[in-house]
């Protein structure tokens, strides 16, 4: 990919765009979804492009910034409270 469009992308995009070129269907629009940043799997993407990438400082700040889990129940009216309650106090 990058050899086509000067950007790397992540392993799991890469697993969705190599799945794409093989059912590809001539004159039918195919779009594929970047599910991830490359930089959030260095080594991965070293290995496959033979070299590192350099990662902007906006991502390396995301990357060392603590993260934090909160476990719920399969249950989507307790996400949607969950996600209603972060996005008003971030």
């Amino acid at each position: 990919m990058q050899e086509a469009t000067g950007a790397p992308i992540d392993p799991h995009t890469a697993d969705g765009v190599t799945v794409a070129l093989r059912v590809l269907e001539p004159d039918f629009p195919t779009l594929v979804l970047e599910t991830a940043r490359p930089e959030k799997f260095p080594e991965t993407v070293a290995e496959a492009l033979g070299q590192a990438q350099p990662v902007p400082e906006s991502i390396q700040r995301l990357l060392r910034a603590e993260q934090h889990v909160v476990r719920i129940p399969n249950d989507e009216s307790r996400l949607r409270a969950l996600i209603a309650a972060d996005a008003l106090h971030p």
